[in-house]
């Protein structure tokens, strides 16, 4: 580690020790690093037109990387590959709201509504990727902290979750039943040209893993849906029953244990800053994908900007240019 981070780590935990004598110790300072959360490019997050393209692709080269020695690539399921949970925001907003107003959600004034709206939209906004069981946490959280909730009618996370997940696989089911009555296909759930890009991978021999927020059944009940679950021989993982277990961040150590690899010769891709910061962390190879999940192809610039400054190396829209994206890429 460079001595100024380490300064400046040690810093941020010794203020926070009120009445204490000390200093920060190496467990603190080692916890403290695997959390911090760096902004990358700022500049370059902000302005879409200061964007360094790809060759001649529809795609984005924000830290060239090599690719030559990638031999493992980990995915991100949903708005990277599967949209059949679009719109999981608007489901989890309100149910948060309601959760920390309680009986005066019908009641409360304008403005106190407005303030734990913006409070709940912020948590969303950085919390995405995470696990669900962490994201109620911190809704466990703000219903204390909000105090319209009495003590005793407070859920445990287990609670909360369970709230959320019924009204989002009410979404997810609709949807899935759709397709089982052919009014929808599959590929209107996929994001463009994703299925091809898998057995494009597969076929130079690559090891693919997926690896979700999203419960390890859910997910993989949802990856056989969509078609493409065989094509993940490195494993399908979703998260457990454990607020100390992040998916994202174990798969990808785990893949790195496994096949004793190095951090290049493994390719990280998602549309979420989490997967972009623990790829950068073990210095992967990550490859953002800034999806708009409604039309399942083009550029969502609040992605793109959310995953640049998260530490993507490179940004497409979505799978539709994959055979030139792995020409540009490998060569």
């Amino acid at each position: 580690m460079a001595t100024g981070p380490l300064t400046n780590w040690a810093a941020a935990i010794t203020v926070r020790k009120l009445h204490q004598t000390g200093t920060a110790s190496e467990a603190e300072i080692r916890a403290l690093a695997a959390e911090v959360a760096y902004v990358h490019e700022p500049e370059l997050a902000a302005h879409p037109r200061r964007a360094r393209r790809l060759e001649a692709l529809d795609a984005e080269t924000v830290r060239p990387r090599s690719l030559k020695g990638v031999r493992f690539v980990l995915f991100d399921h949903d708005g990277t590959l599967s949209t059949l949970r679009e719109g999981w925001e608007q489901v989890m907003e309100p149910m948060m709201i309601r959760a920390i107003l309680g009986e005066q959600h019908d009641r409360i004034d304008d403005r106190t509504y407005q303030r734990v709206v913006a409070r709940v939209q912020g948590y969303i906004e950085r919390s995405t990727g995470l696990p669900t069981l962490r994201q109620m946490q911190e809704l466990v959280g703000l219903v204390r902290q909000f105090g319209f909730v009495p003590a005793s009618q407070i859920l445990d996370v287990h609670g909360y979750k369970a709230l959320y997940n019924e009204a989002l696989m009410r979404v997810v089911n609709d949807r899935l039943e759709r397709i089982a009555r052919g009014e929808r296909s599959r590929e209107d759930f996929i994001v463009k040209g994703a299925v091809e890009f898998l057995k494009a991978l597969k076929a130079r021999g690559l090891t693919l893993a997926l690896a979700s927020g999203t419960d390890q059944a859910d997910v993989l009940r949802e990856a056989r849906h969509l078609g493409y679950a065989d094509l993940f021989d490195g494993g399908i993982h979703g998260a457990v029953e454990n607020l100390e277990h992040c998916s994202k961040r174990k798969v990808l150590e785990d893949v790195l244990a496994k096949f004793q690899a190095s951090g290049e010769a493994v390719l990280v891709c998602g549309d979420g800053p989490v997967e972009m910061r623990e790829a950068r962390r073990r210095d992967a190879i990550a490859l953002g994908v800034a999806s708009d999940e409604v039309r399942r192809f083009g550029w969502n610039y609040v992605k793109r900007s959310r995953l640049i400054r998260a530490g993507a190396d490179y940004l497409v829209p979505d799978w539709s240019q994959g055979h030139g994206l792995l020409k540009a890429l490998w060569g």
